[in-house]
């Protein structure tokens, strides 16, 4: 038989799946509007629609006819299916009401059993708690008796009665003991052992704090440790410390209560007690008095409270749990957010500064005598904080600051400001009134220099105790310095006046100015110098460029005037090249004691020592003055005799007693300033080394010990004299005076004017090799001090 499924597919498609029924088959198709757009299709006909509705129902009935005819077998045998399934499923249902049965007997066996077991299970739960109560109510009552023995044992045995009270505190928290007679008969004892226990802890606690006994502490600390109770007593402490001194600190800076303090208060003069009006006026120094004694007594309190702190912090880093070996710190730290000790630091620093601002709003008066007075307040912290050294292991110094002083003082920093701004303005006022830039002036002397001084080292002394505020007050120190110079240099002349030199009269007036002025800023630096000494060394250093900068400006006159003294005494020198020392004669030389030159370079030298050089007041930097000034006057001197030529045997006689006036006179020079001709050194050592050179002879010259200190360029010179005139001298090579080669042997170095005398002498030999003749017996010598001088330089 062909089956259902054979027969769709040999058909053709089913006519309900053709376009003409889709519309039927949607879950959307509703008749009545299916009606309806029909009667408007068809403009109210319905005849064609209703032909082709029974056409289509009769196509469908032909269709299901169809098919049941060609697949009726298989239909029949499903119909059979259906019946056999039915037979099957009354077998099934059969079996289940069996089960259901089944399932009834056994519950109804086991349903007993179970009850009576669960009621004996109930039973012995019952019997359990009660046991457990029972057991804790003989616990409680062990407790009880022991903890009436440990409270009779007094206070060695109150840190064990501490234990016994925090395990009876667990049992009296049990709701379960909770309305049993024999728990509830204790309750009154076990509170009053409490109360016996912890009015013995706060003794010991107290008592400890303030006789500073760490003993003590910590015992009071184990108790209410013991008690769970430590972290909040701890707190409670702290708290009460924080509002003592808050309270201290609001009674130091209560104006109102001074005033009344001061009424109420006498002085005692001439063993009579009077009142005086004008006492609590404020403002007068009783008054200033009272505030400071005050502000002392504040710190005696903060410190004391600071004390009592630092112990607290370091007996409970001591202590620790016996079981956990925790430190009873730790979990104080974990409820105050921080350590016991910046616990309190913050709470001081926080109350200080708002009840200061607050004062200080209040009473204006207050806050200028603050202001005015703020080094003297400073000086209080830092005896505050040598107070409490001990604990903390530092003070108020110049190499460190800890933190807590950084937070304490950071209460009275705008205080410090306006010191410092105070300070700036005295320092100003100073500077315009000493050394005035407008209406009458008048060149300041020495007592200004003195008055300037005083203010200046004044601010210093002031501050020097704290390296805070000096730091900040050489700030103002500096700016004051820079001021004072540049206001110096308006009074120092620089005109011609100022440098020309009278040797037939005396000292200009711009000349005695500057003069005094160099004098009052060396007296001010060197002052300013050795008071700073005693102050630290880095603070030393800040003012060094300022000091440098004042020397620089009186050196800069000096060096002014020193050039033009070398300039007019070097002139005079070079008329050394005006002296016959060629004469053989030996009464042309001793005609005289010294030539012409020398004496006018006497004279000079000496006149410039009595109007100029004995003025200037000047210390050991004037002694370096004079000593470069005479040493620059004798080199000047070898290098031009040196030159000197022709020399004859009487003209080195004459040219040595030149020498010897020139020693003498500046022997005299260095004398009226405390020195002698040894502190010119080289110099002198070489004048002498050059007497020596004149007379020896050509073989002796190489190896001679007395020449060593006599430069090089000095031996060639005078080696080069006695080869005049076969060997042209260097300056006369180079086509130059004495005063132009002089000139140039300053701006050049030794090495190149060794070049400029080997390529003289290579000339010179060059020349005696074209005439066809032999050097002179001085050339090999030249040549050979040459090489030594060339080897020594390099």
């Amino acid at each position: 038989m062909t089956s259902l499924t054979e027969g769709k597919s040999e058909r053709r498609p089913p006519m309900i799946f053709e376009e003409n029924y889709a519309e039927y088959l949607t879950k959307e198709f509703d008749p009545n509007d299916h009606a309806q757009v029909s009667i408007r299709l068809e403009d109210g006909d319905l005849t064609s629609s209703l032909q082709r509705l029974s056409h289509n129902i009769e196509d469908l009935e032909a269709y299901l006819k169809n098919y049941v005819a060609e697949n009726n077998e298989e239909l029949i045998e499903r119909v059979y299916g259906i019946g056999h399934l039915e037979k099957g499923l009354e077998g099934v249902k059969h079996n289940v009401s069996s089960m259901t049965e089944s399932l009834a007997r056994l519950r109804s066996k086991v349903r007993v059993p179970y009850e009576q077991i669960l009621g004996y299970t109930t039973q012995l739960e019952r019997l359990q708690n009660a046991s457990d109560v029972l057991r804790r109510v003989m616990r409680f009552l062990q407790l009880a008796h022991r903890l009436e023995t440990q409270v009779q044992g007094g206070d060695r045995e109150f840190t064990s009665a501490a234990l016994s009270l925090r395990e009876l505190d667990t049992f009296l928290s049990d709701p379960d003991l909770e309305g049993i007679n024999v728990v509830d008969a204790e309750k009154p004892d076990i509170n009053n052992y409490r109360s016996h226990v912890v009015e013995a802890a706060d003794k010991l606690l107290l008592d400890g704090l303030q006789t500073q006994n760490q003993t003590d502490i910590a015992s009071g600390l184990q108790i209410f440790y013991n008690l769970n109770e430590m972290e909040e007593r701890v707190c409670e402490i702290l708290n009460d410390i924080n509002d003592n001194v808050l309270i201290d600190i609001q009674l130091t800076f209560d104006m109102s209560l001074l005033q009344k303090e001061l009424r109420d208060a006498g002085i005692e003069y001439s063993g009579v007690t009077k009142r005086m009006k004008d006492f609590t006026n404020p403002g007068n120094g009783a008054w200033t008095a009272a505030l400071w004694s005050k502000l002392e007594k504040l710190m005696d309190n903060m410190s004391e409270a600071c004390n009592k702190v630092y112990l607290l912090d370091r007996v409970l880093s001591l202590k620790r749990d016996p079981a956990t070996h925790v430190s009873f710190q730790d979990g104080l730290v974990q409820m105050l957010e921080s350590s016991v000790v910046n616990f309190f630091w913050r709470n001081l620093a926080t109350n200080f500064e708002a009840e200061l601002k607050d004062a200080g709003r209040r009473s204006t008066l207050l806050q200028q005598t603050l202001q005015t007075g703020y080094p003297k307040l400073l000086n209080l912290f830092h005896q505050f904080f040598s107070r409490i050294a001990v604990h903390t292991g530092y003070t108020l110094g110049y190499n460190h600051q800890s933190p807590e002083a950084i937070l304490l003082l950071a209460t009275i920093s705008a205080y410090e400001s306006s010191y410092i701004a105070k300070s700036a303005s005295r320092l100003l006022e100073m500077v315009n009134a000493t050394f005035p830039t407008s209406g009458f002036r008048m060149m300041p002397k020495k007592e200004e220099f003195v008055q300037a001084l005083k203010v200046i080292t004044g601010e210093l002394d002031i501050a020097k105790f704290d390296s805070q505020l000096l730091a900040a007050v050489s700030k103002n120190i500096i700016k004051c310095l820079t001021s004072i110079k540049t206001k110096i240099e308006t009074w120092i002349s620089r005109d011609n006046t100022a440098y020309v030199i009278i040797f037939s009269g005396g000292l200009t007036a711009a000349q005695n100015n500057n003069i005094e002025m160099v004098n009052n800023m060396y007296f001010f630096r060197q002052a300013f110098l050795k008071f700073v000494e005693d102050l630290p060394h880095d603070v030393h250093n800040t003012f060094e460029n300022s000091l440098d900068n004042i020397q620089k400006l009186y050196q800069s006159v000096i060096q002014g005037l020193i050039r033009q003294f070398v300039k007019e005494l070097e002139l005079v020198i070079l008329k050394v090249h005006r002296e016959d020392f060629a004469s053989t004669n030996a009464g042309d030389h001793m005609s005289s004691n010294a030539s012409q030159y020398i004496n006018e370079l006497a004279g000079k030298f000496r006149h410039i020592q009595r109007e100029y050089l004995s003025k200037f007041s000047c210390g050991d930097e004037g002694k370096e003055w004079i000593i470069d000034l005479t040493r620059r006057v004798v080199i000047y001197f070898l290098r031009h005799a040196s030159l000197a030529h022709p020399l004859s045997e009487m003209g080195k006689l004459k040219l040595t007693g030149d020498m010897t006036q020139l020693e003498f006179v500046v022997n005299q020079i260095l004398a009226a300033h405390g020195l002698g001709l040894s502190s010119l050194g080289e110099a002198y050592r070489a004048l002498r080394a050059f007497r020596f050179l004149m007379f020896l002879d050509l073989e002796e010259i190489l190896t001679s010990s007395q020449t060593e200190s006599l430069p090089y360029i000095y031996q060639i010179h005078h080696l080069f004299v006695r080869g005049d005139p076969s060997i042209p001298m260097p300056h006369v090579y180079e086509g130059q005076s004495e005063l132009q080669y002089s000139d140039w042997l300053d701006s050049h170095s030794d090495l190149e004017a060794y070049q400029l005398i080997s390529q003289c002498l290579d000339s010179y030999s060059n020349t005696q090799k074209q005439k066809n003749k032999e050097v002179i017996d001085v050339y090999p010598v030249l040549r050979q001090v040459l090489e030594k001088a060339i080897a020594n330089t390099q």
